[in-house]
């Protein structure tokens, strides 16, 4: 499904303006990125989630890059968990506790895995998903589950244009209980991130990990969101050789299309630029007929 707004009319030099549609927020939730298979047997290479709140200090943290395009309030988080205890033992989910964390940079991730500088929401237990019966049985035999957090009552909303580090950690309180790993996928794309001292380096790219990692190091993870918004107004300005097409940077999430006929829509190529608080795409003057309006796909709008 898409959302549309906005039709502008341009002949020739002469610009017809539109006026300002009615204010409105996104409503929704969609996904930000979903790389869970459920019932998947292959994810590859798990890689540590586990905080030891023991005497031996030891912590690692995953984190996934999201950068959205509008701004964004945060509603579930879920994740896939492998434990690395027995075979054929279930895993007792009641001696951990759980966090998912915001970060603001990679820097400030690597630096302090363990507290995200944007978000820490603390988790006594999954607010949904498997802790009883696996999703899956992997290939190795271990057991997957998929754990859900919903972060709708911590009000997290994040700014468009603006890139950020979603996390998870599993703080174990039992001395000497395994650990919980968190596997790959099998999405392709930018790698996701591990930081903790249990690396000697103190973060690696999980693509960049070595040892079994396939696929481009994508955590089995998903996050869910609302955007928010208001009804972007499309704004039109002639100069002598081209015309300037704005809307508000809040909606950056819309794409901008274009038409000769009402029947004919294909987006507009040419770059947008941020320029404060506007996107802004100029494109040269034409003398031919032409219809702009802003459109915005509501499921996989995010990379």
């Amino acid at each position: 499904m898409k959302t549309r707004f906005l039709f502008v009319l341009k002949i020739g030099f002469a610009i017809l303006s539109t006026s300002r549609a009615g204010a409105e927020t996104g409503g929704t939730t969609e996904a930000a990125f979903d790389r869970i298979i459920p019932g998947w047997t292959n994810y590859s290479t798990a890689f540590n989630a586990t905080q030891s709140l023991d005497s031996s200090g030891q912590f690692a943290t995953v984190a996934s890059f999201f950068q959205p395009g509008c701004d964004t309030f945060l509603v579930e988080y879920r994740t896939i968990v492998i434990w690395a205890g027995a075979l054929n033992q279930q895993v007792n989910f009641g001696n951990f506790d759980f966090a998912v964390f915001v970060w603001s940079s990679l820097d400030t991730f690597t630096n302090s895995p363990l507290h995200g500088d944007v978000a820490n929401v603390p988790f006594v237990a999954p607010t949904g998903g498997r802790t009883t019966v696996p999703d899956a049985i992997t290939r190795g035999g271990r057991p997957a589950y998929e754990l859900r957090f919903c972060l709708t009552n911590a009000t997290i909303k994040l700014q468009h244009g603006r890139s950020y580090l979603v996390g998870f950690g599993a703080r174990n309180h039992t001395a000497g209980y395994p650990d919980l790993f968190v596997p790959t996928s099998r999405d392709s794309g930018a790698s996701d991130v591990q930081a903790g001292n249990i690396l000697v380096q103190g973060w690696i790219e999980l693509a960049n990990a070595g040892g079994a990692t396939v696929y481009s190091g994508r955590l089995a993870t998903a996050l869910f969101v609302q955007p928010v918004f208001e009804r972007p107004s499309l704004n039109i300005e002639g100069r002598s050789q081209e015309i300037v097409l704005t809307w508000p940077a809040a909606a950056g999430c819309f794409n901008l299309e274009a038409a000769s006929t009402l029947f004919n829509w294909s987006g507009v190529t040419a770059p947008v630029v941020i320029d404060g608080t506007v996107c802004k795409v100029t494109l040269p003057s034409s003398a031919t007929a032409q219809w702009f309006r802003l459109t915005r796909t509501k499921r996989n709008a995010y990379p």
